[in-house]
């Protein structure tokens, strides 16, 4: 099982890559608040309540990016990210136990 602290640092670092390339980003939403810490915004598409980190709100707001439920994601928004980013993770995991 992947632990939080693994992903949360990977979010983190792929958040900063992505403002330094002056990127626009979707975020999507959770309808689970895993850490108890989340902040409740709403889907900018169907105005569904979706949690987010409060992070990550914080770079959301300054840079004025959309939030959308997982319903309102637009395939094409994704890209294959999500597997990408997973191959990543599991590359960070690898390298921590060297």
């Amino acid at each position: 099982m992947l632990p939080y602290e693994v992903f949360e640092e990977y979010a983190k670092k792929r958040v900063r890559e992505l403002i330094e390339k002056g990127e626009t980003l979707t975020i999507v939403g959770s309808f689970i608040d895993f850490m108890g810490d989340g902040k409740i915004v709403q889907c900018s598409r169907c105005g569904v309540p979706v949690f987010i980190r409060p992070w990550l709100l914080e770079a959301t707001i300054k840079y004025k990016w959309k939030i959308v439920c997982m319903f309102c994601i637009n395939p094409q928004d994704l890209k294959g990210q999500a597997v990408m980013d997973c191959a990543k993770i599991e590359t960070m995991l690898d390298e921590d136990k060297r």
